[in-house]
């Protein structure tokens, strides 16, 4: 969240923590596997789609557009898998 706040002097992006997140029709459970941002227009998206997403409104849309190639599409979604299981120990030792 840090790398993308810095990138964000707008304030396009609003962070929701979880635990605070009950308007949104998801059990907790699945909220806290994977990432999810509701969208402007009220729908929902997760995962992968949520970073590419927001890599664009931070104007990190060539990445996003890489993560997106038909190719590699499907190698990042199951990172992604990996990365979501293991991010609390990931963060723990990025800091």
């Amino acid at each position: 969240m840090a790398f993308l706040k810095a990138r964000d002097p707008k304030g396009k992006l609003c962070f929701s923590d979880i635990r605070g997140a009950e308007h949104l029709p998801l059990p907790m459970e699945q909220l806290d596997q994977q990432i999810h941002a509701v969208m402007p227009d009220g729908s929902i998206i997760n995962r992968m789609d949520v970073i590419r997403a927001v890599y664009r409104e931070v104007g990190l849309g060539w990445i996003a557009t890489l993560m997106d190639w038909p190719v590699l599409r499907p190698c990042f979604d199951v990172l992604y898998g990996g990365i979501a299981k293991y991010r609390h120990a990931i963060s723990r030792w990025w800091r």
